[in-house]
């Protein structure tokens, strides 16, 4: 059931979803970091919950820069372990 919810919330989700959630945890994002990161939510949000995570932040990490990417991770597991009983 959560798993459901979860993909309707990603695919009615949009870069501005993004863009506020981060500005609301401290992060000003640049244009090009929030569409990597919009763009890695949208098309790989299962792994990143249910799989192989490294692999999807391994993939980004060039991508953005260091202190956004390491914000980035904190967040990921601060809510993973939030909501793990969920998922």
């Amino acid at each position: 059931m959560f798993n459901k919810l979860i993909e309707n919330y990603i695919n009615n989700m949009n870069v501005n979803d993004v863009d506020k959630f981060a500005r609301k945890n401290g992060i000003i994002l640049k244009n090009e970091e929030l569409n990597v990161i919009y763009e890695t939510i949208k098309n790989n949000w299962q792994t990143i919950i249910y799989g192989d995570y490294t692999s999807v932040f391994n993939s980004i990490k060039d991508r953005i820069s260091p202190s956004t990417y390491k914000k980035a991770e904190e967040l990921f597991f601060y809510f993973k372990d939030k909501y793990q009983r969920f998922l």
